[in-house]
């Protein structure tokens, strides 16, 4: 048992931030899935550019969260 409270904290940081990484296969997944579909918008929009961001960008998120997705048009 670990009495420090500050070593206990930070193994438990250790351990969520483990529980919340994605797989290897999770995380490609989910890179195709967004290569998948910026082609597809590509097609009808080829001056939009599409970028991830937020907990795919960190991969810190639970296997069950959404993808936010940013689109802008370039110049």
């Amino acid at each position: 048992m670990i009495r420090n409270p500050n070593v206990r904290l930070h193994n438990e940081i250790i351990e969520l931030t483990n529980y919340l990484e994605p797989k290897e296969d999770e995380y490609k997944r989910r890179e195709i899935a967004i290569q998948e579909l910026i082609r597809i918008i590509k097609v009808e929009m080829p001056n939009v550019e599409i970028k991830p961001f937020g907990s795919f960008s960190t991969k810190l998120y639970l296997p069950n969260a959404d993808i936010d997705l940013v689109s802008y048009l370039l110049s």
